[in-house]
């Protein structure tokens, strides 16, 4: 059978493989002397056709060809360097690869198939290259017949070649065809499969759907790793470990309280490692070369989804659509969608830009979380088209002042350590966690998390003190040694009621210091369950139990996740606790009381001593509800100390990260408003109060907060009739807190 087609040089503007009126563009970069393009027919181990592009085909380090006349529906293509097969690194999807971490299992394989990804540092651009090439890589079978049926003979042989002639009735125009004697003398059995990539993908129906856009401050940042979020069997999701198994867990995202969800990587990475028995790192283990890198964070396919993460990717069908009917099942119910991307040093600007580029408009994206040079993150922040997309980075240096919208963001350990200290007792602390609970640029946002994937789990924070790497592989010495963690009294999991209460206390109190700080919140995906790796805090290889949610622990933790979920909608119901703006420690409005204020064991005046651990902070709600209220004065006029009426709660934060107990002033309130504790963690149940009525309310002047704990109160309006108030109620809790034990 013989397909007719014609090729023209093609656009070279449009790297990777472009549909056209009339056909496709391939446009692909080397600094070799010519590029072969090859074609195949889906299923077929040998290219029906070669497609040499030489220097007449170069645009700089371009070569670029359309083809026009074929019917690309079931064609898969790579390139041909030398005696190289690549891939092309702008492929929309990779063809044949395994399932996840399948070559783990069959060493020859690995070695026989596998490919690697070889970063040029000249042009930037990374190329997923076979390990071993077949060294018989003509179009010819074994039969020597040509892919189209025609015999061989009386052409050219050993790479000779017919420019613009007419071979077998195909019509190549301005593209040279080569053979290679050797093709016949091998069968099919004996050649090795190349990596491919589809040319056409199907088409999609977004039905209207694009990027949401919710603002910084009102985001409710969740990140977990797409296999790993499902892939236990207690998940009790149908499609386990995959795109649609996000999907299945929409229900609960939205109990919980989430609205964006940022995915680890998800671009076609090579997941089976080849570590190399002359490593300069000692640590490798030649023993486990070939097992799995979980995480992702390497080289890869970046513009193709990750195939082993769609549920069918295994029946012949186009995975990317999978990726896409997730982004819009969670853009229907409200929810981002960001996805982490690694680039190795080297990486070229255009190809950042042109990766981000597509995950945008090709699926919808909302956001990325990348860490690139700083001409990578300038250009990418000057892009119109990603104007209104979040792109977190560890650091923005951004000078403009009147950017029309806020989507950049700072995402680094700052917050982490410094809460993470404060929470385990060190002194010295207090002052730098005020100033990043405030943090708030107008400009940049910032990410506020005490755990991360790289790390801990909320769990392991509060249960271990050192890490327990041990099944990596690397004699325990990968990950973080400084993690700033404490185990309550003992080393890992134990049955002591004291010990296990402690812990509670302080993964609440973890949270707490998170979701109220100004800052956008991040929770690790399985924190609000008390999810445990047992102490490994680098489980990059570990794709089994040790990183996948166990769902189990959501019954037993039950408590905590509704905590989390209570606490979650107690930020999104007071504006005061996210605001748009930095909060400013004054009284701009006239109200009587500043925005935040700060206090000890006097009012007003609170003490950030270096040994100091205990604060309480006061918002005034006002400002928050003002900011909402659509025809309430503007920002000038405020500040020209206009009056506005306001309903909104005082929100008094009492923080004790002490391990004695501590007393702290509560400042007076407006006539007819009174304090009612709302949460405090150094109760046994450690939720929100369940007091109703007058014995809801809190009618003394200071407060005894208990060690390691945190008590938040609200201020309410209320009508009570005169009489001498009564504090018999007060007196008791006082002496019940004072009975508390010391930790240390």
């Amino acid at each position: 059978m013989s397909e007719r087609f014609t090729t023209i040089l093609g656009n070279p503007m449009m790297l990777g493989v472009t549909k056209t009126e009339y056909g496709y563009n391939f446009a692909t970069v080397a600094q070799d002397t010519e590029v072969s393009l090859n074609l195949y027919h889906k299923g077929k181990a040998d290219p029906f056709v070669k497609l040499i592009m030489d220097e007449s085909y170069r645009f700089g380090d371009v070569f670029a060809v359309e083809v026009r006349g074929l019917d690309f529906s079931n064609v898969e293509y790579n390139y041909q360097l030398g005696d190289r097969f690549v891939l092309d690194p702008y492929a929309k999807q990779v063809c044949e690869v395994y399932a996840f971490g399948e070559a783990l299992h069959n060493q020859e394989q690995l070695a026989s198939q596998a490919f690697t990804y070889v970063t040029d540092p000249l042009l930037g651009v990374t190329r997923a290259e076979q390990l071993y090439p077949a060294k018989n890589l003509g179009v010819t079978d074994a039969s020597g017949m040509d892919a189209t049926g025609a015999s061989d003979a009386g052409t050219n042989r050993a790479g000779a070649t017919a420019t613009g002639a007419t071979v077998t009735g195909q019509t190549i125009t301005g593209a040279n065809v080569t053979k290679d004697e050797n093709d016949k003398k091998i069968t099919h059995m004996e050649k090795v499969y190349h990596y491919r990539s589809k040319v056409a993908s199907e088409e999609f129906d977004w039905e209207g759907d694009h990027p949401i856009a919710i603002p910084y401050e009102d985001t409710i940042l969740y990140k977990l790793h797409v296999r790993g979020f499902t892939k236990h069997s207690s998940s009790k999701v149908a499609h386990r470990g995959t795109y649609r198994g996000i999907i299945e867990k929409i229900p609960y995202l939205l109990e919980l309280g989430i609205n964006s969800v940022e995915l680890m990587p998800v671009f076609e990475f090579e997941e089976v490692q080849k570590w190399t028995l002359n490593s300069k790192n000692s640590y490798y283990n030649p023993q486990f070369n070939g097992r799995t890198n979980y995480w992702g964070y390497t080289p890869g396919m970046y513009f193709a989804p990750k195939a082993a993460y769609a549920s069918n990717s295994s029946k012949n069908q186009d995975y990317t659509v999978e990726f896409k009917e997730m982004v819009k099942a969670l853009h229907r119910a409200g929810i981002e969608v960001i996805v982490e991307m690694y680039f190795p040093s080297g990486s070229s600007v255009s190809l950042i830009s042109d990766c981000v580029r597509h995950w945008v408009v090709e699926y919808h994206i909302d956001g990325v979380h990348i860490d690139v040079c700083d001409a990578a993150k300038e250009a990418l922040s000057k892009d119109p088209l990603l104007s209104r997309i979040k792109i977190l980075t560890t650091y923005w240096n951004v000078n403009e002042k009147n950017r029309s919208y806020r989507n950049l963001a700072n995402y680094n350990t700052g917050f982490s350590n410094c809460a993470r200290k404060l929470l385990k007792g060190d002194e010295n602390q207090l002052s730098e966690f005020v100033t990043r609970m405030k943090e708030n640029s107008t400009q940049v946002a910032t990410i506020n998390y005490i755990t991360n994937n790289n790390g801990f789990t909320l769990q392991d924070l509060v249960s271990y003190d050192r890490k327990h790497n041990e099944a990596n592989g690397e004699n325990n010495n990968d990950g973080e040694d400084f993690n700033n963690s404490w185990n309550c009294g003992v080393e890992g999991k134990t049955r002591k009621k004291k010990i296990l209460e402690l812990r509670r206390r302080q993964q609440k109190n973890a949270l707490l210091m998170v979701f109220l700080s100004q800052g956008t919140p991040l929770l690790l995906a399985g924190d609000e369950f008390g999810n445990s790796k047992s102490g490994n805090n680098n489980s990059y290889c570990q794709d089994n139990e040790v990183s996948w949610l166990n769902w189990k622990e959501l019954e037993k933790n039950r408590d905590l996740f509704e905590f989390t979920k209570q606490l979650i909608e107690f930020r999104k119901n007071h504006r005061i606790l996210h605001m748009p703006t930095a909060l400013r420690d004054m009284d701009y409005c006239g109200l009587g009381y500043p925005d935040i204020s700060y206090h000890g064991e006097h009012a007003w005046f609170g003490d950030f001593a270096t040994y100091q651990r205990q604060l309480g902070v006061l918002y005034c709600g006002a400002y928050g509800t003002m900011l909402e209220k659509k025809n309430s004065a503007t920002l000038e006029e405020m500040e020209t100390g206009s009056k506005v009426e306001s309903e909104d709660s005082m929100i008094y934060v009492a923080y004790n990260l002490h391990w004695e107990v501590h007393t702290l002033a509560l400042p007076k309130l407006p006539d007819g408003r009174r304090w009612r504790i709302y949460m405090e963690t150094g109760v046994v149940d450690g939720g929100m109060s369940k007091s109703q009525g007058e014995s809801a309310f809190y009618p003394d002047s200071e407060i005894l907060v208990g060690p390691r704990s945190i008590t938040v109160l609200i201020s309410e309006t209320v009508e009570v009739p005169k009489k001498k108030k009564t504090v018999q109620g007060v007196k008791k809790k006082h002496e019940s807190i004072k009975s508390i034990s010391k930790d240390r």
